[in-house]
């Protein structure tokens, strides 16, 4: 069957037939397509991740502390109170936020361990496009459960139950995972530049995160909780449609259709201890290095929303806005360049832990920050 596979990829150009060379011109369009997804559902997913972050702070604000008074949301959402502290709301508050976010990330991320596991691992076997629908499909439930629970004033720990329907589906991990998979499978059988189109598509997530990270605050800001969650409803309903659109992987079906779902988890666990070529160990260490750096990121991004909101930087939702897009698109800009520039001079291994020490001292200095020049110091290591 490999054999088979290799052949087919070994076909010279001239021996190929017009569907082929038909599919081999719409290679861009269909990446375009997959980025267009992409782009719409983590659009969403991050227009509903920090409205729904400071829709909680408000609703545990009003719902335990009805004495304090809110201000208007164009000012902080630091108030003063005669009979308590402003200190003493604001970290009750900021301690009930937080533990509700630990469950909504433990809802949300176990589910998705092991639906990613299973669920990508089959997308070997029946195409890659049936398990995007199930991962948008996902987010859009998602997103329009959490706009009727605004509308009907639910209690948020009804949330956690929708961020569960959402972590079943995969969500954007799912998405990421199949995508890589689909732009593998266009390149591998037609000898495009598969780097390119990946790190292209990688793009467009990186891009959705900024746009709406950035426009939240000022949507909250202007027209409250609701409608931000309704416009991610509708470009998660928007990615949906573009993969409807989006033609499946060719021939994906016929490469291994009759292999068992067994057989494809067991090549995975096989990839991941077996050490035939001696690489495997790094492999293995550098998949484990990203995971607590992506559980540290992950970690962070749930904290710090409530950590500027609060004393004493007390942030309302644009400068929030503000601040997280810029400091976002700072490290992004400022991370290729100078990996660029140390690449003329240190190993890779060396890069990677210098990137690391950059964590470490960002987390701390972050969290002894008490002034805006410090919070942005730290988050700009």
């Amino acid at each position: 069957m490999n054999e088979k596979a290799e052949n087919r990829e070994d076909t010279p150009k001239d021996s190929v037939t017009p569907d082929v060379k038909y599919f081999q011109n719409q290679i861009l369009y269909r990446v375009l397509l997959l980025a267009s997804a992409s782009f719409c559902q983590v659009f969403g997913y991050i227009m509903t991740f920090y409205t729904i972050n400071e829709y909680t702070y408000d609703f545990i604000r009003r719902e335990q502390y009805p004495e304090v008074i809110l201000n208007k949301s164009s000012e902080s959402l630091c108030t003063r109170n005669s009979s308590q502290s402003e200190k003493d709301i604001e970290d009750a508050i900021q301690s009930k936020v937080s533990q509700w976010s630990v469950y909504v990330s433990l809802a949300s991320g176990i589910p998705a361990i092991f639906s990613v596991l299973i669920l990508s691992t089959l997308s070997d076997r029946y195409g890659r496009k049936r398990f995007l629908y199930i991962s948008v499909g996902g987010t859009v439930v998602k997103n329009i459960l959490i706009a009727l629970g605004i509308h009907f004033k639910l209690s948020i720990y009804w949330f956690i139950l929708f961020y569960v329907v959402e972590g079943v589906t995969g969500s954007w991990i799912l998405t990421f995972s199949v995508s890589f998979a689909y732009i593998a499978d266009m390149t591998a059988k037609y000898g495009k530049d598969r780097t390119m189109y990946m790190v292209s598509y990688e793009l467009s997530f990186q891009l959705a995160s900024s746009i709406a990270g950035f426009i939240s605050g000022f949507y909250v800001d202007s027209l409250g909780f609701l409608y931000p969650i309704i416009t991610a409803a509708a470009s998660a309903c928007l990615a949906f449609a573009f993969t409807i659109i989006l033609p499946d992987s060719v021939n994906t079906n016929s490469i291994i259709r009759n292999r068992r779902l067994l057989e494809n988890l067991h090549d995975v666990v096989n990839f991941l201890y077996k050490n035939e070529d001696g690489q495997r160990t790094k492999y293995v260490l550098c998949i484990v290095s990203m995971l607590f750096i992506w559980m540290g990121g992950l970690g962070q991004a749930n904290v710090q929303l409530y950590f500027i909101m609060g004393s004493p930087f007390c942030f309302n939702e644009t400068l929030v806005s503000i601040y997280l897009t810029s400091t976002k698109l700072f490290q992004q800009l400022f991370g290729v360049v100078i990996t660029k520039i140390l690449k003329y001079c240190l190993i890779d291994e060396v890069i990677t832990l210098f990137a690391s020490c950059s964590s470490i001292a960002t987390y701390v200095l972050m969290g002894l920050a008490q002034s805006v020049f410090m919070l942005i110091l730290g988050k700009d290591i």
